[in-house]
């Protein structure tokens, strides 16, 4: 209020005068702050998210994140139609929903595949739940979820032997993130940790791994979790992401939901601002190569 004073003396003669003019300040300078661009405080960290006006603090939560893995070099939001790069398999249905790609199975094996991004190393995240729906029966089977790189070529996989999960997850240990990784000729560690929230019941988590020439290690919600060093690089063939939901053979599947909020793949170019020093999953033989 440069320029007009309201001192005692006018108190009495100009106090609605006063009023009026500082509602009128108030209002100018709202609509000021509004024209303002926001300061980089508050717009987030420019690029931190692949975008020149950065991200939001809930945005931040994720490993590519946390462990500076910027620019990514692949994403998908999933905005509106299933992507193409996305390929449906097995029963069910597979929709956008509200900016979620949805995997929805009720019998049988169902799947999506991240057809158009096949790596040999790389680091991989998803951000997914899962929830058991609703049903008349109480004796149906639950869905294993998974989300894994498997082969480009289905010959490749040699029966399981060559395969990244980041998540292996049952209902039966709702609190618990498996993770493994097979490579030939019979190379098997598998490993998993305890989540803070259940890892169904409709509940966001991050998941992802990092296939580097010498290890390769999982990150749960923005933290590594496990990492397996290697003495050379273990997989010579492409890898894509694929989202399972798996059945029990013969048995009646409890109906079950998967949503994506995205999918992002970085290279290795960039080292990560952060160790990756965790626990070694436990090493054994893969008996079931062919």
């Amino acid at each position: 209020m440069v320029g007009f004073r309201c001192d005692s003396a006018a108190r009495r003669r100009k106090a609605a005068y006063c009023a009026g003019v500082r509602r009128r300040l108030i209002v100018l300078g709202l609509l000021l702050a509004a024209l303002l661009p926001l300061a980089p405080a508050t717009a987030g960290t420019p690029g931190a998210c692949g975008r020149a006006s950065g991200c939001t603090a809930f945005e931040l939560i994720h490993a590519g994140s946390t462990y500076g893995w910027y620019p990514v070099a692949q994403r998908f939001e999933f905005k509106g139609g299933v992507p193409a790069q996305w390929q449906h398999l097995g029963r069910g249905t597979l929709t956008t929903t509200h900016g979620m790609l949805t995997l929805q199975g009720r019998r049988g094996d169902i799947s999506t595949v991240w057809t158009g991004n096949p790596r040999r190393q790389g680091r991989w995240e998803v951000r997914m739940r899962t929830h058991r729906l609703q049903a008349a029966r109480t004796d149906l089977t639950d869905y294993r979820v998974r989300v894994a790189l498997v082969p480009t070529r289905p010959q490749d996989e040699h029966c399981g032997a060559q395969q990244v999960a980041l998540l292996d997850y049952s209902p039966t240990s709702p609190r618990s993130a498996a993770f493994s990784v097979r490579a030939l000729p019979d190379l098997a560690f598998d490993a998993s940790t305890t989540t803070a929230r259940t890892v169904g019941g409709d509940q966001w988590h991050e998941f992802a791994v990092e296939v580097a020439p010498d290890h390769v290690s999982w990150f749960v919600d923005a933290r590594v979790v496990a990492t397996q060093p290697t003495p050379a690089a273990l997989f010579a063939v492409p890898l894509r992401m694929q989202v399972s939901l798996v059945s029990t053979p013969g048995a009646s599947m409890q109906p079950t939901r998967v949503q994506l909020d995205w999918a992002r793949y970085w290279t290795l170019r960039k080292p990560g601002k952060l160790p990756v020093d965790a626990p070694a999953p436990t090493a054994s033989t893969y008996a079931g190569a062919c």
